[in-house]
């Protein structure tokens, strides 16, 4: 018996040498193209994520300042509370326990504060102050 001749495969016995080439710098274009905007579309959003970073950043040192600066005299009080904007002169020694009849004297029920209007002034006021900061 005789051996038959075992053929060795080439791709350009099926295939027309022009068009694997054509084919292989195709592929090659595809491949150098996609590589480029995933590195590019990775580059940018590591830019945007230290941007966003820096901001943050920006602006807790914004709040940082607002709030260092801040006093108690940059709150709203009534009128009646004025004393609150002067420095505190203590007129008797201070108790661990206040009296019923100072309680009785000195007591305003919450009523009639006006509290939830200074509330929403002082709320106003912080807000205007945050965006300052920004």
């Amino acid at each position: 018996m005789a051996k038959a001749k075992k053929k060795k495969f080439k791709i350009s016995d099926y295939v027309d040498p022009f068009y694997l080439k054509v084919m292989m710098g195709a592929f090659l274009f595809i491949s150098i193209l996609s590589s480029s905007l995933i590195f590019v579309t990775q580059r940018r959003e590591s830019k945007q994520i230290e941007v966003e970073r820096l901001e943050r950043e920006s602006f807790q040192r914004g709040l940082s300042q607002a709030f260092n600066n801040l006093s108690l005299s940059d709150f709203i009080f009534p009128e009646q509370y004025g004393f609150l904007r002067n420095p505190l002169h203590l007129q008797r020694e201070p108790t661990t326990r206040w009296t019923e009849d100072e309680v009785q004297r000195l007591w305003i029920p919450i009523e009639d504060t006006g509290i939830e209007d200074l509330t929403q002034q002082n709320r106003d006021l912080l807000k205007s102050l945050l965006k300052e900061a920004q």
